[in-house]
């Protein structure tokens, strides 16, 4: 883990984290509230199996890694000592928000009306993001520094932010195992894999 990523990037996660609770905005709120809104109606209608929200495990995984996509290829590019900024930053951008697209275009395939098409791409969406934001949460809390002015003050510090950490991390991976209970076609592997995405453009 590079030191800019360690200290700068987690750092502010943390403390961006830490204001919002502790300076309770209507403003700040009003999106958390209507995104919990549209991802509770997307569940309620997936759990009648009204709409489509994650087709197979490969739908689900793709979901739950295209935030990653984008940090991925971030690191790969500064392991490989490419200047990020200018072709190689457009690239990660273009590959991220071509495969946002690719799982749009197969969610409204598997849900030709539009509204519930869309409904179950919000759903999807934003179960995804929660479970990034989460993980990088729990990172951020697990890899933040320990605070006091004594040693005891500090290893206190420090077990708190381990168990904060674990519990976050807990919460992403339960809104990960309910996401899993909305798949529709359980079947896995490469070849149903292939099979599937045959018979999606048959």
């Amino acid at each position: 883990m590079n030191q800019y990523w360690d200290v700068t990037v987690l750092s502010w996660y943390r403390e961006a984290a830490t204001w919002l609770f502790r300076n309770p905005s209507f403003e700040w709120y009003i999106p958390l509230v209507a995104a919990a809104a549209v991802a509770a109606v997307g569940n309620f209608y997936a759990s009648r199996q009204a709409v489509t929200v994650f087709r197979t495990y490969n739908d689900l995984a793709a979901t739950f890694l295209c935030p990653w996509l984008p940090v991925g290829l971030y690191y790969l590019a500064d392991g490989l000592h490419l200047q990020v900024a200018g072709t190689v930053g457009d690239a990660i951008t273009y590959t991220a928000v071509g495969a946002f697209a690719a799982i749009a275009i197969l969610t409204f395939m598997d849900n030709p009306n539009p509204l519930k098409g869309l409904l179950a791409l919000a759903t999807k969406s934003l179960m995804g993001i929660a479970f990034f934001g989460l993980i990088v949460f729990a990172i951020a809390m697990l890899f933040s520094p320990a605070s006091g002015k004594t040693a005891s003050e500090r290893r206190r510090s420090a077990r708190n932010n381990r168990a904060a950490s674990a519990a976050i991390a807990a919460i992403a991976v339960a809104i990960l195992a309910f996401a899993a209970t909305f798949v529709r076609n359980r079947e896995r592997g490469i070849g149903h894999f292939v099979e599937d995405l045959r018979s999606r453009f048959a």
